[in-house]
């Protein structure tokens, strides 16, 4: 019998982000129908407590699990904001680290997604020379400007990137997009999204939308029948009370699969209010506000 596929997926998570990369780990290797997942796990001091949760959550699974400490204090002073931290810069530096593995091609993960088909045709995806592939994010055009990108390049989100280890480590573009967040850190308003763009714009292979489906697609009124993976991207998470993404229902699936079954959305007061908000106006009048909201950040 052949030896297996194996596909190297690397995601950066705290300990507050250990639930929800239980859950993307969990449906991701649960839909491999027969290659394994080799995930390697960065994180800024995860404790053992949550490693041995990560781990039971995999029970059965073909998958394994590698941890790999980053010290953020050398990244220095990093734009965030309050659902984007610093432990999301890990990707800059996801080929430096597996370099030394010997790797050439590798997937990250965002913490926030579930895989809801079989990796292994993207994994199997030629990158045609390109440093990475990754799905455009429909947003981005008003990014493009500040950051100097041509009008006529896409703009991608990071949050399901395929890296080609070798044109990385070969051509140092962590440590361009490194200089880039350090000249530059009052224009990444998408953070470490904003900086790889930035560098990356004129090479990357864009990947159909069905390989990271994100919320802002949702609002936009595009429609998959069946995503591959779903991206819960913005403020509002499944995990938060009164979210109401159309995909919620598969976190709470894969939740019920790991060691943080028993987990609640906790109601809040200023929950309580943002969906009385949302029942009272109309859908158009939401669309615009959030609008007028991206404008006023940009």
């Amino acid at each position: 019998m052949p030896n297996k596929q194996i596909i190297p997926i690397v995601a950066a998570t705290d300990e507050g982000y250990a639930q929800h990369l239980a859950v993307a780990m969990k449906s991701l290797a649960a839909n491999l129908a027969t290659a394994r997942a080799s995930f390697y796990v960065l994180h800024n001091g995860l404790s053992a407590s949550a490693k041995e949760k990560l781990e039971r959550s995999l029970d059965g699974e073909r998958a394994s699990i590698r941890y790999i400490p980053v010290d953020l204090g050398t990244f220095g002073s990093l734009p965030t904001n309050h659902h984007i931290n610093e432990i999301s810069y890990c990707k800059i530096i996801v080929p430096e680290l597996l370099e030394s593995l010997q790797l050439r091609k590798a997937i990250y993960i965002d913490c926030d997604i579930v895989v809801k088909r079989d990796l292994l045709p993207l994994w199997n995806l030629d990158l045609q020379g390109h440093a990475l592939a990754a799905v455009r994010d429909i947003g981005g055009d008003c990014r493009k400007e500040e950051l100097g990108i041509p009008v006529d390049s896409a703009y991608f989100n990071a949050g399901i990137l395929i890296f080609d280890v070798h044109r990385w480590t070969e051509e140092r573009l962590s440590r361009k997009v490194w200089s880039l967040v350090a000249r530059h850190p009052e224009k990444l308003m998408f953070h470490d999204q904003d900086a790889l763009n930035a560098v990356l714009h004129d090479d990357w292979l864009e990947l159909p939308a069905c390989w990271n489906f994100q919320s802002n697609m949702v609002v936009a009124g595009l429609e998959l029948e069946d995503p591959c993976i779903v991206h819960y991207t913005g403020a509002s998470k499944p995990w938060h009370y009164a979210n109401h993404h159309p995909y919620a229902d598969d976190y709470f699936k894969y939740l019920a699969q790991t060691s943080w079954a028993s987990f609640r959305p906790e109601r809040t007061l200023r929950m309580t209010v943002k969906q009385i908000v949302k029942t009272a106006l109309p859908a158009s009048t939401l669309r615009l506000l959030s609008r007028l909201k991206r404008t006023a950040m940009s």
